[in-house]
């Protein structure tokens, strides 16, 4: 689960889910203003992006999808190829990393989706 950086909104997945709720909506508790159903597997990771207005998600086959936080009826975009379960974005919103403990570090331009970087291999455990 991620807080979006402005604070508004919280983001989590589950299991083949994405859910946002906006906290700024008065209600006893909050109810999530969107469920997404956008993974064939169990999402693993959520990261906001630096601005709030993209969602990037990734699940336990290693595919990713990015999503417009203000309208979350399909992807913006989906990163080809097995991109990671981990993603994480720039400060400048620009580019996004994904990884997984077994593969290498991919950047991704956040814009086009395109793959801009790959950055050695995975850690293995022993």
């Amino acid at each position: 689960m991620a807080w979006s950086p402005d604070g508004g909104s919280i983001a989590a997945g589950a299991y083949r889910t994405l859910r946002v709720w906006d906290l700024d909506v008065p209600a006893p508790a909050p109810i999530p203003v969107a469920t997404v159903r956008g993974h064939e597997a169990i999402v693993k990771t959520v990261a906001w992006s630096p601005d709030s207005t993209l969602i990037a998600t990734a699940d336990v086959e290693n595919n990713v999808h990015l999503w417009r936080a203000a309208d979350t009826a399909a992807p913006v975009r989906s990163l080809a190829g097995p991109a990671g379960w981990a993603v994480a974005w720039s400060p400048d919103g620009r580019t996004l990393a994904t990884g997984s403990p077994d593969g290498p570090l991919r950047l991704w331009d956040a814009a086009t989706g395109q793959l801009t970087a790959t950055l050695g291999a995975g850690v293995t455990t022993p």
